[in-house]
C-alpha cells in the first residue's frame, strides 16, 4: 500500500507540475495576448470564444492570410477609443511579427498620422482606415503599405486595456520624465513605479513630447516589454476568470480558441530580450493645413522585407540608419518580367497593358484571362516588392500582394486587372 501511495503521490506531483507549467505559459507582447498566454485557461476561454468573434464580418475574414502551424505569423494589433462607435479611428497600430521557430517577436509600430493610400478612398491618415471600413479596410491598407500578409488581428478598446492592467496588479516601469497631459490621463511623475489602468493608459497614449508620436510609440514598446517580463507572476493565475471575461467583453479578434491556445503555447519561452521594436520611418509635413507623417517608402520596404525574412531590424528606424533594400527607382524595366491577366477589367485591357509595358522595355511573358473574377486590381510579386512597385507606377492602381504560394506565375510580377481598372 505504501508503495502504491508513493507512486500515486509521485504521479500526482508530476501531473500538478505539468499543469502549473502549462498555466505559466506566456505569450504575446501586447496586454491581451500576453495574458492569454500566461493563464492558459482552456475551459474559460471556451465559454467566451463566441463573444470575442461575434463582430468579425465575412469581408474581414477574406483579408486574413492563412498560416500553417509553426510558421512565422503577423498579428495586427489595434487599440481604439470606440466610445460606443462600431469602429473608431485607431489610436495604436502595431504588427506583431512572431517568429515561432526562434521564439522572437518584432513589433512594427505604425504612426497613426502616416499618410497612405487607403483603397477606395485615396490619401489619408492611416488611422482613418478603421473608421472608414473597419478591420477589413485597415488590413488591406497595411498590406498595401508594408507588403506583409496579416494572419490574425485583435482590436481592444481603452476601457478593456485599463481593466486588464488593473486585473494583473499593474505594471512596474521606469518613467523617464514627467508626463502632464490631461487629454491622455492623470499626471505621472518620473521614477520607477507601478502603473495601473488610468496611468498606464496615459503613459502609452500621451503625445505631449517634442518628438510626438515617435516618443509615444517607444513608450508603448517599452511598456509591452515590461509586461512580458512581469506576466509570469504566479499571482496572475488567481485573476484568470476576471481576465478572460474582460478580454471577451472588450476585444474583437478573428482567432478562435484553438488558435489562441496554440499561439500562447508557441510563445511560452519569450523573454524580454527576445522582443525588438521598430517604427516605420517618416517625417512630419503640413499639407493643406493638416499635419501628416509622410512615409519613407524605400526604407519601409527594406525594413518590412527584413521582417518577412525573420532578419534583425534593431535600430533600422533611426535617422540615418542604412537598411539594405532595393529601390523601385534603381530598377530598370528590362530587369522585370511581367504577366498580365484580365480578371474583370474591360475587354482587351490586358492586351493593351501588355503592349504598353512592352513598349517601355518590360519583359512581358504572357497575357491572358484570369480564372476568377476580381473586384480590385492585384499586383503580385514573387520575390522583390520593389519590382511590383515599379509596375504599379505604370498600371496606375492596384494592391501589392506577395505571391506566397497563393498566386502561380513564373514572372517577377503578375498583374491581375480587376473590375476597378
Amino acid at each position: 500500500m505504501g508503495k502504491h501511495a508513493k507512486t500515486n503521490n509521485a504521479d500526482e506531483g508530476d501531473r500538478k507540475a505539468k499543469i502549473i507549467k502549462w498555466l505559466k505559459v506566456t505569450g504575446l507582447v501586447v496586454l491581451v495576448l500576453v495574458l492569454l498566454g500566461t493563464v492558459g485557461a482552456l475551459a474559460l476561454l471556451a465559454s467566451v470564444t463566441s463573444r470575442i468573434q461575434q463582430d468579425v464580418d465575412p469581408e474581414t475574414r477574406k483579408q486574413i492570410t492563412q498560416v500553417k502551424p509553426l510558421e512565422p505569423q503577423n498579428i495586427l494589433l489595434l487599440g481604439s477609443d470606440s466610445r460606443g462607435e462600431k469602429h473608431a479611428r485607431s489610436d495604436t497600430i502595431i504588427i506583431a511579427h512572431i517568429d515561432t521557430k526562434h521564439r522572437k517577436i518584432t513589433l512594427v509600430s505604425i504612426p497613426r498620422d502616416l499618410r497612405v493610400e487607403i483603397p477606395g478612398y485615396g490619401k489619408d491618415k492611416i488611422n482613418a482606415a478603421m473608421f472608414l471600413g473597419g478591420p477589413s479596410l485597415t488590413i488591406k491598407t497595411i498590406r498595401k503599405l508594408t507588403g506583409l500578409p496579416i494572419h490574425h488581428y485583435a482590436e481592444i478598446d481603452f476601457e478593456g486595456f485599463k481593466q486588464l492592467v488593473n486585473a494583473v496588479g499593474g505594471v512596474w516601469i521606469n518613467v523617464e520624465k514627467r508626463i502632464d497631459d490631461p487629454k491622455a490621463g492623470p499626471t505621472i511623475e518620473p521614477g520607477y513605479q507601478r502603473l495601473f489602468g488610468k496611468t498606464a493608459l496615459a503613459y502609452v497614449r500621451t503625445r505631449k513630447d517634442v518628438t510626438g508620436d515617435y516618443a509615444r510609440i517607444k513608450r508603448q514598446q517599452k511598456f509591452f516589454a515590461a509586461l512580458i517580463a512581469q506576466s509570469k507572476r504566479f499571482q496572475t493565475l488567481f485573476a484568470v476568470p476576471q481576465l478572460i471575461n474582460i478580454f471577451a467583453d472588450n476585444t474583437e479578434t478573428d482567432m478562435n480558441l484553438s488558435e489562441l491556445t496554440q499561439l500562447a503555447m508557441h510563445m511560452r519561452s519569450i523573454k524580454k530580450q527576445d522582443l525588438t521594436g521598430v517604427t516605420l520611418p517618416c517625417e512630419d509635413k503640413m499639407i493643406n493645413g493638416v499635419w501628416y507623417a509622410l512615409p519613407h517608402e524605400e526604407q519601409i520596404a527594406a525594413i518590412c522585407g527584413r521582417v518577412k525574412r525573420n532578419l534583425p531590424v534593431k535600430d533600422a528606424d533611426k535617422p540615418g540608419a542604412k537598411v539594405v533594400g532595393v529601390s523601385p527607382t534603381s530598377i530598370k524595366p528590362r530587369d522585370v518580367s511581367v504577366e498580365v491577366r484580365n480578371g474583370g477589367g474591360p475587354s482587351g485591357a490586358a492586351a493593351g497593358l501588355g503592349r504598353k509595358l512592352n513598349s517601355l522595355g518590360y519583359i512581358v511573358m504572357k497575357v491572358g484571362n484570369a480564372n476568377d473574377d476580381y473586384s480590385e486590381t492585384k499586383i503580385v510579386y514573387t520575390k522583390e516588392r520593389a519590382k511590383a512597385q515599379k509596375v504599379e507606377g505604370i498600371v496606375g492602381k492596384g494592391e501589392l500582394v506577395a505571391a506566397d504560394g497563393e498566386y502561380q506565375t513564373s514572372a517577377d510580377v503578375l498583374v491581375i486587372l480587376g473590375q476597378d481598372y
